[in-house]
């Protein structure tokens, strides 16, 4: 998952996982600059998955991240289904406006999360995305 790559201080690994259509639009020094100045709403201690949207080769889905700075977000993640694997073709951050207390989901520990990271490129058949999963 991205935000694993990026709390472990792999920007590369994380821009990786941009589709090609993202990457030629959006350069890898603009990604690492935007990184470096937001650097803690990358570090996140809590993550809640929120699928919204899904079809054959596109899925939206919300996540919502407390994040190792005390502050809450929310990402949007656009992925796109290509030559048979998935990509990230666009990602958006705001701060969570919710009250943490507010919001009712399934907040995923390590081992939920790791777990639904394997299901989900198991079932989609990912294989470089989903490495460490």
């Amino acid at each position: 998952m991205q935000l694993d790559a990026l709390a472990q201080s792999e920007p590369q690994i994380a821009y990786g996982l941009f589709s090609p259509q993202y990457r030629a639009e959006v350069p890898f020094a603009a990604f690492q600059e935007i990184v470096r100045a937001h650097g803690g709403m990358f570090r996140a201690k809590t993550i809640a998955i929120e699928d919204i949207a899904k079809s054959y080769a596109r899925d939206e889905m919300r996540v919502r991240i407390g994040s190792a700075d005390g502050e809450h977000y929310v990402a949007r993640y656009s992925t796109i289904l290509i030559e048979g694997r998935w990509w990230i073709d666009a990602m958006r951050w705001s701060v969570d406006e919710a009250p943490p207390e507010r919001v009712f989901t399934r907040v995923l520990n390590d081992d939920a999360a790791q777990s639904y990271r394997a299901a989900r490129c198991s079932t989609r058949g990912i294989d470089s995305a989903c490495r460490g999963a």
